[in-house]
């Protein structure tokens, strides 16, 4: 085990404020580029209601017909939260 004594000499004792200024320098530059980055993802959209009409499947239910939800009611309907943690949440 060291002493606190020898920790000023030798190579332990220059090391130290080094490696203190570089991971300061590492948070700060992680900072600055997180504050100076807007993101504003450009999502396309994927409701389509040619497309969706388009789409057939088997009936689950032969004496049934499917209604298929229109893009407006698609896209009023709320995000449902994530439980993953993203680093943009």
């Amino acid at each position: 085990m060291i002493d606190r004594q020898q920790m000023g000499q030798g190579k332990i004792g220059r090391l130290a404020p080094a490696r203190r200024y570089l991971i300061g320098c590492i948070i700060l530059a992680t900072a600055a580029s997180s504050i100076a980055q807007d993101f504003r993802p450009d999502i396309p959209k994927a409701w389509d209601d040619k497309e969706v009409e388009r789409f057939e499947l088997p009936l689950a239910q032969r004496d049934r017909t499917p209604r298929h939800m229109a893009a407006e009611e698609y896209y009023k309907l709320k995000v449902r939260p994530s439980t993953a943690r993203t680093r943009f949440m």
